[in-house]
């Protein structure tokens, strides 16, 4: 006998030469009455590949995978355990920040790359998430931004050309995005799955990584208020596009890692409950209340692990199966519901696993699936209060993946970047959204799995809204010739936005005496487009003269933009009109001489003249 047990012998499939790096499939039936399982229980299981490999004459274990069985007889009498599960709908943010901030068109957002459409397609994780539901009486909790980008591909959009292209780059060299059809697919089957009261959470929108801020914002001002924006914005874009009205007071750090500084953060924004790891808050009941006046959800960690290791749809359904039944079978008085909550990303594989094994231990009766609303109605947490971990006690391993207190000033910093571009904007409205969605997002707890991608994003943000800022400039000139004494001055404004402009007014000045500068007319500086402005010009002589102009915001003054200053060469003024000026100097020389005379005469004749 094997440490495996006893083989169940006379059971095999022949599967026939498997070539190296292939697979194949095979099927053994086994009577029940062979198993030797004579009660209600789990048991272990295990089935091996037996053959010859590389010329060797004699048969071995080529492998081998371990498993459990769980045995419910019908006859069984358990009071079955209350079992509630988070169904996450979330996703690493996918478009890109610089055409959020620059306002580009509606239905055509510009995507880094085009992994969602997988995730989103037949067989995809997230499409496997929403049909492994079923009729299941699951939590859905929903990043509002998934949904958001769900939507953007629905009405049409495009995605960088290169996988490495990021903010300008990615606007300006894309394709178009090969996911529309299946993004409506999804939305629509999404929709229905939560149509009948279906329990739904609202993360806020981008889904904040709560520890970064907690550890690494105290000094962050207007940091709170992104926050409180990103909560109440992602209510909203659940309620436009699922039609429900979510929960909001649920908060969930990231991987369920909870200190003092995450509750107190969480319990700041409005959320009641905190959804904890089972590794952190000792005891086995799902619903405790904590020394911070919150309720803490605590998340079984071995069902956690097992969602999140991966092992393939039929061993995540055995052991979710093997997991429930051995707490069902325990005595009454030691036994406490389960909250099961997989990783924020859970793999198709594992949600349909589990999925599979709810709906198989609910309908043989040693579970009873309900929504967390309804877990924490139904089942009291015990007496007393468990203390929350404190900061000093939070995982090196998980303070590794946090954004800095620079990231998240430098993320903050943007809003007042954004206030100086507004009123220039004649649809600030659209601009203003799309940027802060694109703040929120910059810290997203996904950015934990890939801190470069993390940096990339950010760093595009604040690209864009310095693009943005510089989008409308006065175009460069050097030299102008005025022929003659009047004539018009040419200045041109450049508007790279992607809509028209407002709010600005266009000065020249010279200090050269020869020139006479006329009004300016109002700028009319239509989207993505060159304006060319006319302003009157008189000469009083020829030569050269500077000429500088500057734009300034007609709000509050100030310059906007670098000014530019130019020479106006004035020519070919007739000289006939120089000599009308020296001719008048000439006559009048005349006559102030012929009255000096006159005077002198007087005074030696002592007569008088008669004025003739």
């Amino acid at each position: 006998m094997s440490a495996d047990g006893d083989e169940i012998s006379g059971h095999l499939d022949d599967v026939g030469d498997v070539a190296a790096g292939k697979s194949a499939d095979f099927s053994v039936a086994v009577p029940v009455s062979a198993l030797g399982m004579d009660k209600a229980g789990v048991y272990e299981f295990a089935v091996d590949a037996q053959g010859t490999s590389d010329g060797a004459e004699e048969t071995e274990t080529l492998g081998i995978t371990r498993t459990f069985l769980p045995w419910y007889p019908s006859g069984t009498s358990a009071e079955a355990t209350l079992v509630s599960a988070v169904w996450p709908l979330t996703a690493t943010p996918h478009i890109n920040a610089w055409s959020m901030a620059n306002g580009e068109d509606k239905g055509e957002a510009v995507f880094s790359d085009d992994t969602l459409a997988d995730d989103l397609g037949d067989g995809g994780r997230l499409d496997d998430a929403v049909r492994a539901a079923g009729d299941l009486p699951v939590t859905w909790v929903v990043d509002p931004e998934l949904l958001a980008e769900a939507s953007a591909m629905a009405a049409g959009y495009r995605v960088a050309s290169s996988p490495d292209d990021s903010g300008q780059q990615a606007v300006q060299d894309n394709t178009a995005g090969s996911g529309r059809s299946a993004a409506s697919s999804w939305l629509k089957r999404l929709k229905s799955a939560v149509s009948d009261d279906a329990d739904v959470v609202s993360l806020a929108y981008g889904d904040p990584d709560l520890a970064s801020v907690a550890h690494h914002g105290g000094g962050v001002d207007g940091l709170m208020e992104l926050l409180k924006q990103a909560g109440s914005s992602g209510v909203a874009e659940v309620e436009d596009v699922l039609g429900v009205t979510p929960e909001t007071g649920v908060a969930w750090p990231a991987d369920g890692v909870v200190d003092t500084g995450i509750v107190g953060l969480a319990k700041s924004l409005g959320s009641s409950a905190v959804v904890t790891s089972g590794t952190q808050v000792p005891g086995s009941a799902p619903v405790q209340d904590t020394s911070s006046g919150t309720t803490a959800l605590v998340a079984d960690s071995t069902l956690g692990g097992v969602l999140g290791d991966d092992s393939g749809q039929v061993l995540v359904e055995q052991r979710v199966l093997a997991e429930t039944l051995a707490v069902t079978l325990t005595s009454p008085k030691d036994r406490a519901g389960l909250f099961v909550v997989p990783p924020r990303q859970v793999s198709g594989d594992a949600v349909q696993g589990l999925g599979a094994a709810l709906e198989a231990a609910q309908d043989a009766g040693w579970v009873k699936g309900l929504t967390l609303d309804r877990l924490r109605t139904d089942m009291a947490a015990p007496a007393g209060e468990v203390a929350v971990p404190a900061v000093s006690a939070y995982p090196a391993s998980e303070a590794a993946d946090e954004i800095s207190a620079d990231q998240l000033q430098s993320l903050v910093d943007q809003k007042g970047r954004l206030e100086t571009l507004l009123p220039l904007l004649t649809e600030p409205d659209r601009v203003e959204q799309q940027t802060q969605a694109a703040m929120a997002s910059g810290l997203s707890t996904a950015w934990r799995a890939d801190q470069t991608k993390g940096d990339a994003y950010r760093t595009g943000l604040a690209d864009s809204i310095t693009a943005s800022l510089g989008a409308v400039h006065l175009v460069q000139k050097s030299k102008v010739t005025l022929s003659g004494d009047s004539g018009k001055l040419q200045v041109s404004v450049d508007n790279g936005l992607q809509q028209k402009a407002q709010g600005l007014e266009l000065r020249l000045t010279s200090q050269a005496p020869m020139l006479e500068l006329g009004d300016v007319p109002d700028l009319s500086l239509t989207a993505a487009a060159v304006s060319t402005v006319s302003v009157p010009v008189a000469a009083r002589s020829n030569g050269q003269a500077q000429v500088t102009a500057q734009l300034y915001r007609t709000d509050t003054g100030e310059a906007w933009g670098d000014p530019v200053t130019f020479t106006v060469e004035v020519t070919s003024i007739q000289t006939g009109a120089l000599w009308v000026v020296g001719g008048g100097v000439v006559l009048m020389l005349v006559a102030v001489g012929r009255i000096a005379w006159v005077r002198r005469k007087k005074g030696k004749g002592g007569g008088s003249a008669t004025p003739r």
